[in-house]
């Protein structure tokens, strides 16, 4: 606990629903806050269960302000890192290779 999915987040994301999500401290409890921190956007990470409530409530009191975020949120993340193969690819070669070499 918490759990953040990955591919909901993501799905979500794509049909412009923001997500909230609470930081946790293991893998599965940090991937909505990556995915998130990635996109910038930091207003949808919350630290605790009460942060979380109160970042809801807000949200929904706030309607106008939830539809702004909600605008664009795709094409935030076709355009983001997250979205992108081949820098991923490099990175990921580049990881590699210093495995490599610190192990020679």
């Amino acid at each position: 606990f918490p759990y953040n999915g990955t591919t909901t987040t993501f799905e979500s994301l794509w049909m412009n629903v923001p997500v909230l999500s609470i930081e946790g401290n293991n893998h599965s409890g940090r991937v909505g806050y990556s995915i998130l921190k990635n996109l910038k956007l930091e207003e949808l990470i919350t630290t605790s269960q009460t942060q979380y409530i109160e970042q809801a409530s807000y949200f929904l009191e706030n309607k106008k302000y939830l539809e702004k975020l909600s605008e664009g949120l795709r094409e935030k993340l076709i355009n983001s890192d997250l979205c992108n193969g081949k820098l991923f690819t490099n990175n990921f070669e580049t990881m590699l290779k210093n495995i490599i070499n610190k192990n020679k």
